[in-house]
């Protein structure tokens, strides 16, 4: 029921050949969460069969470490999340806020997602605080893991719309 041009994949370490099934399922958009120790030939290999315009990177990147340069050569859209030794993503705690913006910044040719604990409490104070091109939501607007709830998701959104209306400067 999802239209089409809005159907993303979310995944971990996706093998070459499932995201081929993948790609036959009727997704527009594969985001894919991995370590910064992946190998350049999985990058290259995700970006060959869905093509950069349709790959979205979504790098585990601990706080101490610096933006991985070389994944921008691979996709156009960047989805960072907060980091969890843990878990690749997930984890429902809003963080990184500053280290965002300031690699939207750098690397302007890229568009930027904003992931990590965004809920309607937060979602104004974020996007006044990274600017971000795109959203994702998920444990922010959960009653329970996996179960949304569509009164906090309508919030949300609702917040997103008039502060764009208010603010459109902040994407511009």
């Amino acid at each position: 029921a999802i239209p089409g041009g809005k159907r993303v994949m979310v995944d971990v370490n996706t093998p070459t050949d499932q995201l081929e099934r993948y790609g036959d399922m009727g997704f527009d958009y594969f985001q894919i969460h991995f370590d910064l120790d992946i190998a350049l030939a999985n990058l290259a290999g995700w970006a060959g069969v869905v093509g950069s315009d349709s790959l979205w990177l979504a790098p585990r990147i601990p706080p101490d470490e610096p933006f991985p340069q070389v994944i921008l050569g691979f996709a156009e859209t960047i989805v960072l999340d907060s980091y969890s030794r843990d878990a690749f993503g997930g984890s429902g705690v809003a963080d990184g806020w500053d280290r965002f913006s300031e690699w939207k910044t750098l690397y302007q040719h890229k568009r930027f997602a904003l992931a990590g604990g965004l809920s309607p409490a937060n979602i104004s104070a974020a996007l006044h605080a990274t600017a971000a091109d795109m959203i994702d939501v998920n444990s922010g607007v959960e009653t329970s893991p996996g179960k949304k709830d569509f009164t906090r998701l309508e919030r949300l959104m609702r917040t997103v719309h008039a502060l764009y209306e208010e603010q459109p400067q902040i994407w511009d």
